[in-house]
């Protein structure tokens, strides 16, 4: 036989070794770093990244490179935290609904400075950054500075 209506045969067969184990990875934690990501920013909207010049965007980049230095217990620490959607001015839980985030029940708020925050969606130990909100708008607070 030879041509197209030849069968091919493999030139060699691999059997798998039986002693090999999947190495299992492990769960991040709060002592992880977190990781940052900008896939699901929210361009417009009240709290919205084109709002800003480059050089305010410079500014809370460099934060956010510093705060990758830090593990998620230590920005705790710092006065970061979840925040149950619930809790945000009904504003916030609205724009939730517009950019098809109304299945989240938890934001993270990474605290910058006093009032200063990135608002965004903590899932194990990766950041995805949501918000702006240089003014502490988007859930109201009772505590001082912030």
């Amino acid at each position: 036989m030879s041509g197209k209506n030849q069968k091919k045969i493999p030139k060699a067969f691999v059997h798998p070794k039986e002693t090999k184990m999947p190495k299992a990875q492990s769960f991040p934690t709060e002592s992880c770093r977190p990781e940052f990501k900008a896939d699901q920013m929210d361009l417009q909207g009240p709290w919205g990244w084109d709002h800003l010049g480059s050089k305010e965007l410079q500014e809370i980049f460099s934060k956010i490179f510093d705060t990758q230095k830090l593990t998620w217990q230590e920005l705790k620490g710092k006065g970061s935290h979840l925040v149950d959607v619930k809790d945000l001015i009904p504003e916030a839980q609205k724009r939730l609904i517009e950019i098809q985030k109304e299945d989240t029940d938890q934001l993270y708020s990474l605290r910058l400075s006093g009032v200063r925050r990135i608002w965004g969606i903590k899932d194990s130990n990766i950041f995805w950054i949501l918000w702006w909100d240089p003014s502490h708008k988007v859930c109201k607070s009772n505590k001082k500075h912030t």
